[in-house]
């Protein structure tokens, strides 16, 4: 179904991520440890989205934000694995990692 069915996927997971972030906020269980783990999952998700949605992940990115709930933007410029999210952040290498993927599938097009 993951193959099929890509996007919903991901839509699910964001949906299963914000329902879990909500349901510790509401124990008073989110603790820096768990707020780490969340965003590192929510990035994940995101870079996976934004290879076939870029504006949607932009929007959830966002909206995360806006929240305030979680360090989105202190995480991903602290443990970014590239030089590139470290210096311009969440869409910037999104969209540059969108641009060489797209360019990747045409390459392999045309080779065939």
């Amino acid at each position: 179904m993951s193959k099929s069915y890509p996007v919903e996927v991901l839509r699910t997971e964001i949906k299963l991520f914000d329902q879990m972030v909500e349901w510790l906020q509401q124990k008073n269980m989110l603790s820096e440890q768990r707020k780490l783990a969340a965003c590192r999952a929510y990035f994940r998700i995101l870079e996976d989205l934004a290879l076939f949605r870029y504006d949607e992940a932009l929007a959830t990115y966002s909206r995360l934000l806006q929240q305030n709930v979680l360090p989105m933007k202190q995480w991903y410029r602290k443990f970014s694995k590239s030089w590139i999210g470290r210096i311009f952040g969440f869409p910037m290498r999104s969209w540059l990692r969108r641009y060489c993927f797209a360019a990747k599938r045409i390459e392999k097009k045309i080779i065939k």
